[in-house]
């Protein structure tokens, strides 16, 4: 971002000053236009893409900005009556200890939070451009703040690599006495690198100081770290998908089968689970590691998903047999999606149009849904659900299949958390309104029990741990929340609606595996592949028969869905 900034900021000088009189007056307000824009753009993005907002030059140039209005209006703040100085300068000191406390991972940065440290630094520069025995700048200018001041950039690089890479390497929150330890760690390298590596470059100690060669250089490097970047990258790449045969949706399925039969006769008739065995990560692993996270249904594509904080999606979301006058739903949130692939599998089979509907993050339950990305109840969820009940009304559906995530905040009406019984109570009377429309709609309302969860993030713990994905495996207590499931049993039976338990399906041994025979389970720590959730497809289909009384037909021939 800084550098993109740099790049940018000498010609819209240019261009803003060309021809100017009053040269500071007009950069002035060109930085702050731009600075307003920024934030507003920011404040806007960060709600609806926090990784965009956060790492794009748009809606982090205000920050920089109001270091370059610092600059330009830098000889009337000069001129700032000492008193005013002072008590800015102890503001603006307290501003960014505040920060440094209070501001979380959780808040929408680089929002309004950001405003708080900025302000504060901005406010500190002030209060230094006049000298005064009681400002701040008397314990800043101590031999201890300066020395941090003087590697402040280098501790600034440092701290990424030294807190994130080991992190990664025990997939584990690291401890407050862990990160304090590598904290300390980072000083002696950034005091290391600025001394025998930054001053040196700097005060062209070794290559000179002629422009032309800096620049030679500066040129030279970024292309030897670029090259370095792109090779090693099509090195993985390539090295992660060889010899792997793409397999058919009917030979995933027939696997998935023989791998999942015994070990669920073996369940019924010893009611526990087998143990899971150790095991290197399958070479023919499907989908790779490297694709996991984009194995993910077409609904993504299609724009038929609605994502969290977006408008309701538009599109018709209509699958499986087009010409069909049979439809079913799948209705409910991400976690319902993960059911997709296998539903239009089965619909296609059957000779059945799929209409999917589901939101991120927005509960099927006929409850306020909270927005973990801003902290609020998300108004656009209840739209959603509203125009969805209305959708499936107007396809008169033979099925609409249910599922939910037990993991999210419950809140009420006004945004209060609840727990307990009183978060049961709230779900069973959601799920008893949400319910009631569904049936004026389709005699056959299905639910599916939440998926099993992983304590990890499997394809990147699987990528720590090629030699042994039982590391990567969670305690069966954690993966399925008993609790959870018998709500949701006797909600399906006071309702009198039909249930399927997937448990067994994704968590036949324990603990819960992440990989089965050569099939990736999850693509993250709550949703299954594409790939694994199509394999389960025969499976969804004789368990909707059972649990709704529908005999299917003979299977139609399916293509790749």
């Amino acid at each position: 971002v800084e550098e993109q900034y740099y790049l940018f900021w000498p010609a819209i000088f240019l261009l803003v000053a060309y021809g100017a009189k009053k040269i500071r007056i007009r950069i002035g307000i060109a930085i702050t236009g731009i600075g307003i824009f920024s934030f507003i753009f920011a404040t806007y993005l960060v709600t609806r893409a926090g990784p965009w907002a956060f790492f794009s030059l748009p809606t982090r140039a205000w920050e920089l900005a109001l270091g370059g209005l610092l600059a330009v209006l830098g000889t009337w703040l000069s001129k700032t009556p000492r008193w005013i100085a002072v008590l800015l300068g102890w503001c603006g000191l307290a501003a960014v200890i505040y920060s440094g406390i209070f501001i979380t991972a959780a808040a929408p940065f680089p929002s309004w939070p950001a405003l708080i440290p900025t302000l504060g630094a901005a406010l500190l520069i002030i209060s230094g451009s006049r000298a005064s025995g009681y400002g701040p700048a008397r314990l800043l200018r101590q031999k201890i703040p300066q020395f941090f001041g003087s590697i402040s950039y280098s501790l600034y690089l440092w701290h990424w690599p030294l807190l994130v890479i080991p992190l990664a390497m025990q997939d584990s929150p690291l401890n407050i006495y862990q990160r304090s330890g590598l904290a300390l760690l980072g000083i002696p390298c950034a005091y290391a690198t600025k001394r025998w590596v930054e001053d040196p470059l700097r005060h062209g100690r070794f290559i000179g100081t002629r422009p032309r060669r800096n620049l030679m250089t500066a040129a030279a490097m970024a292309l030897i770290i670029t090259g370095v970047a792109l090779t090693t990258d099509y090195l993985v790449t390539t090295n992660s998908h060889r010899n792997v045969a793409t397999m058919t949706p009917e030979a995933k399925i027939a696997e998935l089968n023989a791998l999942l039969n015994p070990l669920t006769e073996n369940n019924k008739s010893t009611n526990a689970r087998p143990d899971t065995l150790a095991s290197p990560v399958p070479t023919n692993l499907q989908p790779q590691l490297i694709d996991a996270k984009n194995d993910r249904p077409i609904t993504y594509i299609d724009h038929c998903h609605t994502q969290l904080n977006r408008p309701p999606s538009t599109s018709s979301c209509l699958y499986g047999d087009l010409k069909s006058n049979t439809t079913i739903v799948l209705f409910g949130d991400s976690h319902a999606l993960s059911w997709f692939p296998a539903l239009n599998i089965v619909a296609k089979k059957n000779g059945w149009k799929l209409l999917s509907l589901t939101m991120s993050s927005c509960t099927p339950a006929d409850i306020p849904a909270w927005s973990p990305s801003n902290n609020a109840i998300m108004e656009n969820c209840a739209i959603w659900r509203t125009n969805s009940l209305k959708r499936i009304a107007l396809a008169k559906p033979l099925i609409v299949v249910v599922a939910g995530t037990r993991g999210f905040a419950t809140v009420d009406s006004k945004g209060r958390l609840l727990s307990g019984s009183a978060r049961s109570a709230a779900w069973r009377n959601g799920m008893k309104r949400t319910v009631a429309q569904l049936k004026l709609t389709s005699s056959k309302v299905l639910y599916i029990a939440d998926t099993p969860a992983s304590l990890v993030d499997p394809p990147v713990c699987l990528s720590a741990h090629p030699e042994n994905a039982l590391a990567c495996a969670t305690p069966v207590v954690n993966a399925i929340q008993i609790d959870w499931t018998r709500q949701e049993v006797s909600m399906t039976i006071d309702e009198g609606i039909a249930f399927i338990d997937p448990g067994l399906w994704i968590c036949p041994t324990s603990p819960c595996p992440v990989v089965l025979g050569n099939l990736l389970i999850y693509r993250d720590s709550g949703h299954l592949t594409a790939t694994f959730s199509g394999a389960l497809a025969s499976r969804l289909r004789k368990a909707i028969s059972i649990a709704t009384g529908i005999t299917f037909a003979a299977p139609k021939p399916t293509s790749t869905p």
